[in-house]
């Protein structure tokens, strides 16, 4: 009985929604979402800008935007909705977006306004956030109230990558350097590798190399450079794992850079360039280890148990050290160096809390943008992980409570990704999950 008066009630509740939606879109709040969009590192890609209540004429718009200059080149606008007259301009990390046409009044339209055009060169997250700045004018010039959402772009599927380690040993000392292969086609096979790796002369001299999986590299040196370079018309497959050492001498106790030269190439048996993402590694003295500690919680401050903690390097493409979360929900990394990391968490258990009361936040935040997600709870309510939350989301999280159909893209817990400094101190970093659509934080993780 209580199943079905809940049913009746959800769909009264999507009903009212629909018709207070469309009866009442004046009263909407602005919104200005970017998306989160993936790509293949070096691709152009395109990211969209979408808008949703809008009404009436409106004057000039400003637009500012902050993006990661180090892994995306801004190559310009594509305008979806032209009558804006919308113009771009990247100075640094700041891009600007201005209509260049004041005081001709327009309108802005539900749905895509634009696409930002990047070149997206790899290496992690590219965060693209909206700035102080960012206005739009009625005719009137009064501002609108906006609710701005922020984007990103992400590699689709991570580059073949070749590693080289970073090593620490005393001055003095005989030291091996690896270099590994990571995410190489297994059913592409290799025909030609050439590698030309530097690295400082009077701190390292080379003495050696030891080949793996099957690869007979013709080694050569000078001072300050190692030539390696095999060949193979019949071709072999490049797996996981490491595919030689590098052996010096480390003569001094300063840092030493280990860096891929260019004039490095891989290629297949046609002899097309595999493109590849070099990662250079370093040899050094062992500097002073920190621990990294704290709580693994539910966002309603209950500790998750027994759920994994993981701490990856700056890149998010090399997985450090993996740990499991106590009985009291605390996690623990020892023998960190300094250095910049990533903290990534995930659990097994059981997903819960949905229940009416998300419906009616769902339906707030919609229609006047009250509660206001953010952080975890803003990735929680984007039931369907499309990076923004639209009507979409309030369908499907309710086709969901009906029926417990999931949408495509659906991610069962949602956890903060953690960047973190360790530099000189011991760090206390505690990292929040939730389950997808239990907006108000409701569900009491079982132990």
């Amino acid at each position: 009985m209580k199943t079905k008066f809940l049913r009746l009630l959800t769909k009264v509740l999507a009903f009212l929604f629909i018709t207070l939606a469309t009866s009442s879109a004046i009263m909407a709040q602005s919104e200005l979402s970017v998306g989160a969009v993936s790509s293949t590192p070096g691709e152009l890609v395109a990211v969209p800008v979408n808008a949703s209540g809008f009404t009436g004429d409106l004057n000039a718009v400003t637009l500012k935007l902050d993006y990661d200059n180090s892994i995306l080149t801004f190559t310009g606008i594509s305008l979806l909705q032209p009558q804006t007259g919308l113009v771009a301009n990247a100075s640094g990390s700041t891009l600007t977006i201005v209509n260049s046409i004041i005081d001709d009044p327009f309108q802005i339209n539900d749905g895509l306004l634009l696409e930002l055009n990047f070149i997206y060169d790899g290496g992690g997250i590219a965060n693209i956030s909206f700035k102080p700045g960012t206005e739009i004018f009625n005719p009137n010039l009064e501002p609108l109230d906006l609710v701005l959402i922020n984007g990103s772009v992400s590699s689709a599927t991570p580059p073949p990558m070749l590693i080289i380690g970073q090593v620490y040993a005393p001055e003095g000392s005989s030291v091996t350097v690896p270099v590994t292969a990571s995410g190489f086609d297994p059913d592409v096979l290799i025909g030609a590798i050439t590698l030309k790796i530097g690295f400082p002369a009077g701190v390292l001299v080379s003495t050696a190399i030891t080949s793996y999986q099957d690869f007979d590299l013709n080694y050569s040196a000078t001072p300050n450079q190692i030539t390696l370079t095999w060949k193979n018309p019949a071709g072999q497959i490049l797996a996981n794992g490491a595919l030689v050492d590098l052996k010096f001498n480390y003569l001094t106790s300063d840092l030493a850079v280990v860096k891929f030269n260019p004039g490095v190439i891989i290629s297949e048996i046609n002899y097309e360039t595999i493109p590849v993402q070099y990662i250079d590694g370093s040899v050094s003295e062992m500097p002073e280890a920190y621990k990294v500690s704290g709580l693994l919680k539910y966002a309603n401050e209950i500790p998750l148990t027994y759920s994994t903690v993981e701490l990856w390097d700056k890149t998010e493409t090399i997985l450090i050290e993996s740990t499991t979360t106590d009985d009291s929900g605390m996690y623990e990394f020892t023998g960190v160096i300094p250095e910049n990391y990533i903290l990534k968490a995930s659990t097994t258990k059981p997903v819960g809390g949905i229940d009416i009361d998300d419906l009616w936040d769902v339906y707030g935040y919609l229609y006047n943008g009250n509660p206001p997600f953010s952080g975890i709870f803003f990735l929680a309510t984007d039931f369907n992980n499309d990076g923004i939350i639209d009507i979409d989301d309030f369908w499907d999280l309710y086709y969901y409570f009906d029926l417990g159909d999931t949408p495509a893209g659906y991610v069962p817990w949602r956890f903060e990704s953690k960047s973190i400094t360790v530099s000189g101190a011991d760090l206390i970093i505690d990292i929040l999950g939730l389950c997808s659509g239990d907006v108000n934080a409701s569900y009491d993780p079982i132990p």
